[in-house]
């Protein structure tokens, strides 16, 4: 019987089983994995840098803020930018670090967009332009499962398919 935090295990070779041997609990619980757990969850692949543009419709259709990084410089600016002000860096900064960081928390087979708020004109509407020109994007509800918002990548390796992120 193994100490406190061990268990046994057996290690095959060649399909064929090997001697007992014991592993720590912390080694065995890496191998202790669901579909889930292994299922890719990263909704883009691009960098921060790449973002040329970013398009965020509300549902309705209004309001639409657009946010574009003008010739040669480093950040997104409003677009078009209102006579005597200024865009927050610090909200433009947080959007852009976040979204080629965006992550599924889980994924949804038991509903349909429609029925969690990602209907035509009813969810967030995010479209991202990227320096090659190419566009992504995805929609996010107003509803929620324990907190985290219903998405659906319009583009990318998950696209169609719905899921939650994190609020």
């Amino acid at each position: 019987h193994p100490d406190k935090g061990q268990r046994y295990a057996a290690l095959a070779v060649d399909g064929k089983p090997g001697e007992p041997v014991v592993l720590q609990d912390y080694v065995a619980k890496r191998f202790q994995k669901a579909l889930d757990d292994l299922r890719r969850k990263k909704l883009f692949d691009f960098t921060k840098e790449q973002i040329q543009a970013v398009e965020i419709t509300h549902p309705g259709g209004a309001p639409k803020v657009t946010l574009a990084r003008p010739e040669g410089a480093a950040t997104l600016e409003l677009s078009p930018l209102p006579a005597g002000k200024t865009t927050r860096a610090a909200a433009v900064t947080t959007l852009v670090n976040t979204l080629p960081n965006l992550r599924a928390k889980a994924f949804v087979t038991d509903s349909a967009p429609a029925k969690v708020g990602l209907g035509p004109g009813a969810a967030f509407v995010v479209k991202v332009t990227l320096t090659d020109g190419k566009t992504l994007g995805f929609s996010f509800s107003e509803q929620s499962l324990e907190e985290s918002p219903y998405a659906q990548p319009t583009a990318g390796p998950l696209a169609g398919q719905l899921l939650t992120i994190n609020n």
